[in-house]
């Protein structure tokens, strides 16, 4: 029976935190094809969410605010083989990977 590295399943967790001075009314990431929506995420709120780490990705991540503002952007990368775990913030001007920890 042959075994591979790939024979168990990985996974990668992150927390959003909503570092701006307003509502997250939705925030939507994707990551290696898997879509994880978060809705109204108040100042200083956080969210966690895991995903399985089935490919080579990063985050492609749309926060809309209450003001009607959003940003969009493709940040951080997860590699199959591995766990990671990632904080992603969300300010009033950017989105950021503050942390990274892969195991």
């Amino acid at each position: 029976m042959k075994t591979s590295c790939f024979s168990r399943e990985y996974t990668g967790q992150f927390i959003l935190v909503n570092d701006s001075s307003e509502i997250i009314t939705l925030a939507r990431i994707e990551v290696c094809k898997q879509f994880i929506e978060v809705r109204d995420l108040k100042p200083h709120g956080k969210f966690n969410a895991e995903f399985k780490v089935t490919s080579d990705s990063h985050y492609d991540i749309a926060v809309y605010f209450a003001s009607g503002k959003n940003l969009t952007k493709q940040i951080g990368y997860v590699t199959r083989g591995f766990d990671f775990k990632h904080t992603l913030v969300g300010t009033d001007a950017d989105i950021t990977l503050n942390k990274t920890q892969v195991e």
